[in-house]
């Protein structure tokens, strides 16, 4: 899955709250967002055809997911190729990695709904604490990355982020959950 970046809904069952010596858990909510790459970074790339580390950019017709409107073409369009780090770089676990966005400008993912055209594909799914560092990681079947990730960030009462990894291609896609 050459391409895809920031995603996914889920609600937490509860907190831990510390009461005297009792805990007990507050039920809460959590938003989660399906996330492009950020559109300026897209935009940039459109404009000056270079990426943030200097590489110089070429518009190429290729079938690949958009990081942008999280779309996977069906018949070959016109792509840029260019480098994105996901992750601030505080650590080893900082890649940097390709992704596809149009050449032309499309309308950025806004959903709450895992990416259509990513549901049926396999793949691995990373979860990352606050400090960027991978907490716990799972190789998914098909239709199972939304679920997986709405796990990973429902299992741990710390905010984190989700990264989900074709398990046959490179192409991170993140979600981060929101209180």
């Amino acid at each position: 899955m050459p391409e895809l970046q920031r995603m996914i809904p889920v609600v937490r069952t509860g907190r831990p709250r510390y009461s005297g010596s009792i805990m007990t858990t507050t039920p809460i909510a959590l938003s989660l967002a399906y996330l492009p790459i950020p559109d300026e970074i897209a935009a940039l790339a459109r404009q000056t055809l270079l990426d943030g580390y200097g590489h110089q950019l070429h518009v190429e017709r290729n079938q690949a997911p958009c990081r942008s409107c999280l779309r996977i073409s069906k018949e070959p369009e016109d792509l840029i190729l260019l480098s994105y780090q996901p992750l601030p770089d505080t650590n080893p676990y900082a890649e940097i990695g390709p992704i596809f966005i149009h050449a032309h400008e499309c309308a950025p993912y806004r959903s709450c709904e895992f990416p259509a055209d990513f549901l049926e594909r396999e793949l691995v799914v990373r979860a990352y604490n606050l400090d960027a560092r991978i907490a716990d990681a799972v190789v998914t079947a098909p239709g199972r990355a939304a679920g997986a990730s709405a796990a990973f960030l429902a299992d741990d009462p710390s905010p984190k982020c989700t990264y989900a990894i074709a398990a046959t291609r490179a192409s991170p896609s993140r979600s981060c959950a929101h209180e």
